[in-house]
């Protein structure tokens, strides 16, 4: 009993965005909470509340990008005995029988990340209704939602998103004025395979005498600051050319590009805020943002243990650093969860996860998701008689997807195959309960800069180490003003 109570307070704490559960440090669920999750069991938060529904084996058509990452999402052809693709198949097939409909996957070839948003504005605008949803990684989705081709989620008929099992620190992050686009929550694996952590080599750690990583994550104490401490002198120039390269030993492992991205929400900073309209404000903290660069280049290039992947070279789904990490030559590395799962499961060393360090000590734990995790879509050539039925799939989709596919994914495949041992989930279940959907990252490719967008200068702060910030942060302003001013306008015009 309290092993499933635990399992709901961690994947509500989860898809909240930014909570807290009383569980998050010692993986327990005080007595008071477990009597509190008795009484209301019967009333199960992630069970759908629709009635019994029958649309005589309608199909609804779902866009989904044929990418090995995502495809398998809602892609599953047959019964395989690999554990998350056997909880797809059963949530697909749980979801057509009880709705009596049939889910129709029209995958779209190609690498691209914008290759659905592409192929559903180009077929909406024809006026083809080919497409009646698109699962497509969020940083393009959100801006597939100012052309006028998706619906305002808040007006699909059958579909709650107050509901647990739908990510409400996304909701928040992707609500602009009144309305919402696109949505994500339990059917998107991505959701928390894109989440970064720190990974930490046990026995470099035991062999050099530092200090414990998990205990100085309990106490409030893992900071930026302490983890260039504890990684500091710890680089061995193994093949002796006097030259600092990827074939050498380190303390620490991190990338310049996209995994640079994760420090800015760790360290509590972003570029939005939001206006009496309840849409976004350019307000940057430039004191923080500061501080936050000063910390992360201490970390990168002030510390005499520290590699750092070349801005080029660092990417989503480039495994450099959990290479090194993996052959033992880096005593701590940045990762997301996907690069553990696919790249470190047969790893000889036994490792550690903890969330991503603090700036200071005041501050709370914040977990970032890389942009591409999937987001659902809904799009406007849908027929108001058939909008009930995809609002009550989406519905159904997502609470299955809750019992079958993460359960499968956090359960299964993460704590008992990919995680080495206790302290790892005790340690996932901080990290899930911290995590924060930046806003600020999703939505910078409407702002208008020419030659890149602001994730990509502070990209360069990390990854070319420069050393300006506050200049820098009042050179973008005006053009990050103007170009919310624009989404604004856009979005206005969508609610009218």
């Amino acid at each position: 009993m309290k092993k499933r109570i635990l399992m709901m307070l961690l994947v509500s704490a989860m898809l909240a965005g930014c909570g807290k559960t009383p569980a998050a440090e010692t993986g327990e669920v005080p007595e008071t909470e477990t009597e509190t999750a008795v009484e209301t069991e019967a009333a199960d938060p992630y069970r759908d509340e629709l009635p019994e529904m029958d649309f005589n084996g309608e199909g609804v058509s779902i866009a989904v990008w044929n990418h090995a990452d995502v495809v398998g999402e809602f892609l599953a052809e047959e019964l395989t005995g690999e554990v998350v693709n056997d909880a797809v198949y059963n949530r697909n097939l749980a979801v057509e029988n009880r709705l009596n409909m049939k889910m129709d996957i029209r995958l779209i070839n190609s690498n691209e990340i914008d290759s659905v948003d592409d192929t559903i504005e180009a077929a909406v605008t024809a006026g083809d209704s080919s497409y009646d949803m698109m699962s497509s990684p969020t940083v393009s989705c959100v801006y597939t939602a100012a052309g006028n081709v998706l619906l305002d989620l808040t007006e699909l008929e059958n579909l709650n998103l107050d509901k647990p099992y739908w990510s409400q620190g996304a909701r928040e992050a992707l609500t602009v004025g009144d309305s919402l686009y696109v949505c994500t929550g339990t059917p998107s694996i991505t959701l928390y395979r894109y989440m970064y952590v720190t990974v930490f080599n046990n026995a470099v750690f035991e062999n050099h005498g530092l200090e414990d990583p998990i205990s100085l994550v309990r106490e409030g104490k893992w900071t930026l600051d302490k983890q260039a401490e504890l990684t500091s002198g710890l680089y061995v120039d193994i093949n002796g050319d006097g030259v600092k390269d990827d074939k050498d030993s380190y303390g620490f492992v991190g990338g310049g590009r996209t995994n640079s991205d994760t420090y800015w929400t760790n360290c509590g900073v972003s570029l939005f805020g939001r206006d009496e309209d309840n849409y976004y404000s350019c307000a940057p903290d430039v004191e923080r943002y500061v501080a936050a660069l000063e910390a992360i280049q201490n970390l990168y290039y002030h510390s005499d243990g520290s590699y750092v992947i070349p801005l080029p070279q660092d990417g989503v789904r480039e495994p450099h650093i959990q290479n090194m990490f993996a052959e033992g030559r880096a005593a701590m590395a940045t990762s997301h969860f996907y690069g553990i799962e696919f790249f470190l499961r047969d790893m000889e060393d036994e490792f550690t996860i903890i969330p991503m360090p603090k700036l200071d000590e005041a501050q709370e734990y914040k977990t970032y998701v890389q942009d591409q995790y999937t987001s659902l879509a809904v799009t406007t050539t849908v027929a108001p008689d058939r909008q009930p039925l995809v609002g009550a799939f989406m519905e159904v989709l997502a609470s299955e997807s809750y019992y079958t596919v993460y359960n499968a994914y956090y359960e299964t495949a993460l704590t008992k195959k990919y995680l080495q041992n206790e302290e790892s989930v005790q340690m996932l279940h901080l990290i899930y309960d911290s995590v924060c959907i930046e806003p600020s990252v999703l939505f910078t490719h409407f702002l208008g800069f020419t030659q890149t967008v602001p994730i990509g200068y502070l990209r360069e702060k990390i990854g070319y180490n420069q050393q300006e910030m506050a200049s820098s942060l009042a050179s973008w302003t005006p053009t990050i003003t103007n170009g919310l001013a624009k989404i604004k306008e856009a979005f206005q015009a969508l609610e009218q």
